[in-house]
């Protein structure tokens, strides 16, 4: 009986810490987004300033979460924004619009699937 209530609880425990990791990843990309859409309207304007100064906001935000996102999630993804945020302030130091934009969707993308991809539904058990 005490076995029962020991797995018991740690099934509790597992389930617990599945949904706030979620809700913590979720809550993080949309913050994320909600700034890169920032930066993407400073940058379909060329208000270069503007840009440069929200990439610096975006870049300190990813900063503090990019340490609690590597334990929950894989490194060749947080790999993947790192690169893109270092690719997209060299657009946006050179003002090239175009490639800044295609950093900027690339980043979009990957916000959005990171907790979709997290999540825990049956598509992702199977």
């Amino acid at each position: 009986m005490k076995n029962i209530i020991i797995v018991g609880i740690m099934i509790i425990l597992l389930i617990v810490s599945g949904i706030m990791s979620y809700n913590m990843l979720s809550t993080q990309a949309e913050s994320m987004k909600d700034m890169i859409n920032e930066l993407e309207y400073n940058i379909i304007n060329q208000n270069w300033e503007a840009a440069s100064k929200q990439y610096t906001l975006i870049d300190t935000e990813w900063s503090s979460i990019r340490d609690k996102w590597s334990i929950v999630i894989d490194h060749l993804e947080i790999n993947l924004i790192n690169i893109d945020l270092a690719e997209l302030n060299s657009y946006i130091k050179s003002k090239e619009q175009t490639d800044s934009l295609s950093k900027i969707y690339s980043l979009k993308t990957l916000f959005t699937h990171i907790p979709d991809k997290e999540s825990c539904t049956l598509k992702n058990i199977l």
